[in-house]
């Protein structure tokens, strides 16, 4: 990733804050909820959520990447043709677990960013904030208030230097799978709290 600070840094933070938000939000309603129907739609939302932008967004990122690359070989991009782009992009992320709608593979067309000038990749921020901060989320609760100063770091430097950069100076290494294994465990908890409510 080149470290030259751009939209890119924009986005990943501004939704970075967001979902902390939205998970120390879960965390306190979780601890309040007096029934099982409660934790329930506490925990299907975050899911919801988490599964939407990490599986329906990664498709889109899959999806454009294989749109580039058709523009610089010079392939003719008919609807047909950028149909079937989506689809193999949606399939590499679903394989066979979804039965679709023949007319979902113009699915893609309902995305505006797509045609609008610089909005490349716009939905891979999105992504990344999104398994970055369920990692964090999940060292928070490892560390407990002595992740604090580390988070409060991280977003008061804002999009001022690379992602990979602000992890590192409060002692994250992004490239190293084990932090993004972090946020999928994250997310496995959630899933096997919701399934000790049904």
């Amino acid at each position: 990733m080149n470290e030259e600070r751009s939209i890119f840094f924009v986005e990943v933070y501004i939704v970075f804050s967001s979902i902390f938000g939205e998970l120390l939000l879960t965390e306190k309603l979780l601890s309040q909820a007096t029934t099982k129907a409660e934790k329930q739609a506490i925990l299907a939302t975050i899911l919801d959520e988490f599964g939407m932008v990490t599986f329906q967004v990664s498709a889109r990122v899959f999806f454009e990447q294989s749109l580039y690359d058709a523009i610089e070989e010079g392939q003719f991009l008919d609807g047909e043709t950028v149909a079937k782009l989506w689809v193999k992009a949606r399939d590499k992320i679903y394989g066979d677990s979804v039965m679709w709608l023949e007319a979902m593979k113009w699915e893609w067309t309902m995305k505006p960013h797509y045609y609008m000038a610089n909005y490349r990749f716009y939905n891979y921020p999105y992504v990344f904030a999104q398994l970055f901060v369920f990692a964090l989320y999940k060292l928070y609760k490892e560390q407990g208030k002595a992740f604090v100063p580390k988070l409060k770091n991280l977003l008061a430097a804002g999009s001022s230097r690379s992602p990979r950069t602000l992890a590192s100076e409060v002692g994250f290494d992004i490239s190293d799978e084990k932090f993004w294994e972090k946020g999928m465990k994250q997310a496995e908890e959630f899933i096997d709290m919701l399934e000790k409510t049904m």
